[in-house]
């Protein structure tokens, strides 16, 4: 049976460690406003994308993520701008992968590479 998973099959995207953190710090800027300053990181320990048809070329080595946001905006919070950054330190590794029917080729899903932006927030 090809689709069968036995006892003891290592799973995809199932590292065996994940350490993940935040920290966010809000600095009063004068009357009723203030900035923030947001850092989050993940770590992976190594892991396989494929459980059935399991090949190296998708499995990960080790990786960490870096996501950051600087921003500004009034204490009720009604509006704010920011500042972000998503894979800061533009790490990669593959999302996923799979080999389509009837074909001897492979596809491959890379991860989003660094990316950064400016974000309007408004709450009425």
């Amino acid at each position: 049976m090809p689709n069968t998973v036995n006892a003891g099959t290592t799973l995809s995207f199932a590292p065996e460690w994940v350490v993940t953190g935040a920290i966010a710090y809000r600095v009063p800027l004068g009357e009723n406003l203030g900035a923030l300053f947001y850092l989050d990181g993940r770590w992976n320990s190594e892991y396989t994308t494929e459980t059935l048809d399991h090949s190296l070329v998708t499995d990960n080595e080790s990786f960490a993520i870096f996501n950051g946001r600087v921003g500004i905006g009034p204490e009720n919070e009604r509006w704010s701008v920011e500042l972000f950054g998503q894979n800061l330190t533009d790490e990669f590794y593959y999302v996923g992968g799979f080999t389509p029917p009837l074909q001897n080729s492979r596809v491959i899903y890379p991860n989003q590479p660094r990316t950064y932006g400016v974000s309007l927030r408004l709450q009425y």
